[in-house]
């Protein structure tokens, strides 16, 4: 395939994700103002703001009050520059902008001088939420990696916030509200069962794992109107690759072997539960063109083979002939034949669902129903184990393309070369 026909495809892949992407609150904003040393604003000054990750940019120029706002910057670490005629260079490195939240700088001052002087500020400004009422707090990608988490489900970090109320088996709620009022959202777009909402802070479908999250924000208050959908908010993004390739590879192994069986398995003499667990996938992200585009793939699979204890309600012999046994007040065994009391016939329907049960015959114990072990009267417990495998595959890619047009452009002009 030729140069040109690749420009063709990206273009035409952009073009048909626009739509997608319109609205969404995976990005973050980030807002400011120029200001001089007598503290008057400085209008028409020339602002870039460039990712230390992917070299993409965006320039632009404060308006009359010297104020700037950049929206739909993807979470990571930006350099600013800022410089006007009669007035030194303002660089400030390394500012971080988090997902669906608004960055608002302090003011920036630029000092007299010859432009080609820099001014440059090392670090992270510390940020204060000033361009909006709403109480956001971040979970950032060291946080996710570092704090040991079982099952790796991100979503498991909602409950570590404040204002967020975890009962064990209760629904997690944000600030007392229902629970479906929560919109949980990858990359701007929600991935909650908007059917059923009762456990929207618990359960995924799409079954969002670690290594598939980069970061993510939990509105608990007043938040913005550009996310809607929910009056509590949490937005996971994705990563995405750099210019330079990182990957990982990972499994996680869980077994019987060094497991004991519970008190009641052992009492009724079952088997230990199988228990055969693997987690296992790996990543890798970098450049796809150099300094053009950036991918990062994600893939991993939960392959799980348990046996769980259960304790059944099955019915006596007597019971299941449609005999009732009663105690009465003298302490009398009673016992009443229901289906002749009835003037009915045994039902072969009825017969056919109770050959699919466990017979009478497989009473086990009598920690549930009515029947002691000296008397049995009409229900009793069978315990034995079941079933319950889990298999899930969990694939992500995503490709970041810097300055598709420039990029367009020039791969162009090279073949035509």
């Amino acid at each position: 395939m030729t140069l040109s026909r690749i420009s063709n495809c990206l273009a035409v892949l952009a073009l048909a994700w626009a739509p997608v992407a319109f609205g969404q609150t995976g990005s973050g904003r980030l807002n400011g103002i120029v200001l001089d040393a007598t503290r008057a604003s400085i209008p028409g000054a020339s602002v870039m703001v460039r990712s230390e990750s992917t070299g993409a940019t965006v320039e632009l120029k404060t308006n009359v009050v010297g104020a700037f706002s950049v929206s739909s910057l993807a979470p990571g670490l930006y350099t600013i520059n800022v410089h006007a005629d009669g007035f030194r260079t303002y660089a400030l490195n390394r500012q971080k902008v988090d997902v669906a939240l608004a960055t608002s700088l302090p003011p920036i001052i630029l000092e007299i001088g010859a432009a080609a002087e820099v001014v440059v500020v090392e670090g992270d400004i510390a940020r204060v939420q000033t361009s909006n009422a709403e109480v956001t707090s971040i979970v950032t990608t060291d946080q996710i990696q570092e704090l040991p988490l079982i099952g790796r489900n991100p979503l498991s970090f909602v409950s570590l916030q404040a204002g967020v109320a975890y009962g064990g088996g209760a629904n997690t709620v944000i600030n007392g509200q229902r629970t479906s009022y929560s919109n949980v959202t990858l990359d701007g777009i929600n991935i909650q069962d908007n059917f059923l909402r009762g456990n929207a802070l618990d359960f995924l479908p799409s079954r969002t794992l670690i290594d598939q999250v980069s970061e993510f924000a939990i509105t608990t208050q007043n938040g913005s109107s550009a996310v809607g959908m929910g009056a509590s908010q949490v937005n996971f993004t994705t990563r995405s690759g750099g210019p330079q390739f990182h990957g990982n590879a990972y499994w996680h192994n869980r077994s019987d072997r060094l497991a004991a069986a519970s008190w009641f398995s052992n009492r009724q003499g079952l088997d230990e539960p199988m228990l055969k667990f693997n987690q296992y996938g790996g990543s890798l992200g970098g450049p796809a063109v150099r300094n053009r585009v950036f991918f990062f793939a994600n893939y991993e699979v939960t392959a799980e083979r348990r046996e769980s204890l259960v304790n059944a309600t099955v019915l006596t012999p007597p019971a299941a002939q449609g005999i009732f046994q009663y105690l009465d007040l003298s302490g009398t065994l009673r016992e009443v034949d229901l289906l002749r009391f009835q003037g009915l016939e045994p039902d072969p329907v009825a017969a056919e669902i109770l050959g699919r049960i466990p017979a009478p015959s497989e009473i086990n114990n009598f920690d549930r129903g009515d029947s002691t072990a000296e008397r049995q009267l009409n229900t009793a417990g069978y315990r034995f184990l079941t079933r319950d495998n889990d298999d899930s595959e969990a694939i992500t890619a995503r490709v970041v393309m810097r300055s598709l047009g420039r990029f367009y452009k020039e791969v162009s002009t090279e073949n035509q070369e």
